[in-house]
């Protein structure tokens, strides 16, 4: 057996699933001063004898649950003399169970009942959950309450005795949890085949169980139906809406939902929410159980008569609950005339409306998905500024590769590379916020503006421009050669050309040559756009750094420490001048001076755009 709880604080209870769990019915007799069993003319010839009680029987089918009905009921049951402390026992399948919870709601403000349903439709959902009601001037539901069971007894073995039109009928409401949250319900039913028809009472046990446990925790999070409960009304406009059009004569409950759902997936994709395959599966699902054909006199007006008294519309519109996947929907508004469009495709003379085709259904899909993706990484950045300015006050690092690594390992493969971009447009974005202008790094040869460059653009989330680098690529030649081929003077105007290029990029981070800032008409052009960050290092070091790459023109080969120090002694105070901020590299590795530079800037308070 299989007990689930429905948790509603003092109205919880549990459904129990399993052969024989009727019995537990006659074990609340004795907490009550009375009781009375409600049930129909069928099930009363079958299980009646089950129970030594006084019963009220009513007329099978949806025409036994009126208005007119439920006022005979109830005054039966005063009849009876049932107190506010008797108990009534809802014996039978949607009808009887709404019915006699409507009954049990009203009578004296309120008494307790118990479901013990009969048909696979009344086991798998409207059993459980506490809505109760009547049809109302020819509407379904118009008339009811909230009002949950004392217990849900649930025993397989009434469904040896039922037809399979109702079986099938049940099925429509199992296929619609499939459809909402559990698709591995539609590959079980596809897996057991026949047997689910012929003998239900042994093959939907388990299944039973999964339908209550996905209703249970729907109930439990929107008792009133206002939201998540919603859910649960999938394929049930449609549905609702057939069996007004038809009298309740056309279609027993079930079938009206299979037709429901197959008709409002269609929608759905009609409307670019669910795709073609989806589609796809669900269509197979319904015609597996039994999908039933539009009775060829049914009127699309009166159809959509009866959409437009659904008690689930609001001033939104007609309320449809749409998949959107196998497993997940949502609620859509829809107005009368939209519907009506919409039905007259789906509904034509013959057969039913071919899907649109599968480019347009992902087109729609992906375009869909762009907006989201749009809107939400809209709000993110604004959170990112937010972040950037909460950094600044509190002197906190722009990049911190721990939290990106925490990020990334939550995803892989395309979703982590997409992720690891996103990052490094927030590190941008951050620093655009922070550091509104382009970042040059100046100064001596081997002091690391190459090596630093690279990292600190990373950090930032920021294109790198190594100068010198650019010079080789648009010449075709090394530096050296160039000295040599051309001279200095060339050299520089080159430099000076690719210089004014750069900077009129934004928020970048270049490498500046050794040499370029001599020019005041370079400083100019780099003042204009730029922070200047002067990099620094010793003679000393300087040589360790660039000694065994070979020969420098302006060192006059070979670097040593003397020629380094003569010529870095010329151009420091040139430097120093040009400088908005300084760093010391010696000592430090790239990424330590790369932070430096972030913190410098940051406390520097001549920020500028």
């Amino acid at each position: 057996m299989a007990q689930i709880p429905v948790n509603l604080g003092k109205a919880s209870y549990t459904i129990d699933v399993g052969p024989g769990v009727w019995r537990s019915a006659l074990s609340w007799l004795a907490d009550y001063d009375g009781a009375v069993v409600i049930t129909d003319e069928n099930v009363n010839r079958l299980y009646g004898g089950f129970f030594d009680l006084p019963k009220i029987v009513v007329q099978s089918g949806e025409g036994g649950k009126t208005w007119a009905q439920a006022g005979r009921v109830l005054e039966e049951m005063a009849g009876l003399g049932l107190s506010r402390s008797a108990l009534v026992l809802a014996l039978g399948g949607g009808v009887v169970g709404d019915l006699a919870g409507f009954c049990a709601a009203v009578y004296m403000r309120g008494i307790p009942y118990i479901q013990i349903p009969t048909t696979l439709l009344a086991q798998v959902d409207s059993g459980v959950g506490g809505k109760t009601g009547v049809d109302l001037g020819g509407f379904k539901n118009l008339a009811g309450a909230f009002h949950q069971p004392r217990q849900v007894l649930v025993d397989p073995a009434f469904l040896k005795t039922l037809p399979r039109e109702e079986v099938v009928s049940g099925l429509g409401e199992v296929v619609k949890y499939g459809v909402i949250a559990d698709p591995a319900l539609l590959h079980l039913l596809w897996e057991r085949g026949e047997v689910v028809f012929t003998a239900p009472h042994e093959a939907l046990e388990d299944i039973i169980a999964r339908c209550c446990a996905v209703k249970a925790r729907l109930v439990e999070r929107d008792e009133q139906d206002t939201g998540s409960r919603k859910q649960l009304n999938a394929g049930h406009t449609i549905a609702h809406g057939l069996e007004s059009a038809t009298g309740f004569r056309g279609f027993r409950h079930g079938e009206a939902v299979l037709l429901g759902l197959a008709l409002e997936a269609r929608l759905a994709n009609r409307l670019g929410l669910l795709s073609v395959k989806d589609l796809q599966q669900i269509e197979k699902a319904c015609q597996f159980v039994g999908l039933q054909e539009i009775p060829p006199q049914l009127s699309l007006e009166a159809l959509l008569v009866a959409l437009t008294r659904d008690k689930k519309n609001t001033a939104a519109g007609i309320s449809f609950v749409l998949p959107r996947a196998l497993g997940h929907v949502e609620e859509v508004f829809l107005s009368p005339a939209e519907v009506a469009d919409h039905l007259a495709a789906l509904i034509p003379n013959q057969g039913m409306a071919a899907p649109v085709s599968s480019l347009q259904i992902l087109r729609k899909e992906i375009n869909r998905c762009d907006e989201v993706l749009a809107e939400t990484f809209a709000q993110r950045l604004n959170l990112v500024d937010e972040v950037a300015m909460y950094k600044r006050e509190n002197a906190l690092p722009i990049y911190d590769p721990q939290r990106e690594e925490e990020i990334l390992a939550r995803y892989t493969g395309d979703v982590q590379r997409l992720f690891r971009e996103i990052l490094r447009i927030s590190r941008g974005r951050q620093s655009r916020t922070l550091f509104p202008f382009n970042i040059a790094l100046i100064g001596f040869m081997g002091t690391g503006k190459s090596t630093v460059g690279p990292i600190l653009a990373e950090s930032l989330g920021r294109r790198f421009i190594d100068l010198d680098q650019a010079i080789e690529e648009r010449w075709g030649c090394s530096i050296s050669q160039m000295f040599a081929e051309v001279g200095e003077g060339e050299f520089r105007r080159r430099e000076s050309e690719l210089l004014k290029e750069a900077c009129q990029g934004e928020y970048l981070v270049i490498a500046c040559g050794g040499g370029a800032v001599l020019s005041a008409a370079n400083r100019q052009v780099l003042k204009e756009t730029c922070r200047l960050v002067l990099l620094t290092a010793t003679p000393k070091a300087i040589v360790e750094r660039i000694g065994h790459l070979g020969d420098r023109p302006l060192l006059g080969g070979k670097p040593t420490t003397a020629t380094t120090a003569k010529l870095l002694e010329e151009r420091e105070p040139i430097y120093r001048a040009a400088a908005d901020v300084a760093v010391a590299t010696e000592g430090l590795t790239p990424q330590e001076v790369s932070a430096a530079i972030i913190a410098e800037l940051n406390s520097s308070s001549e920020n500028r755009s």
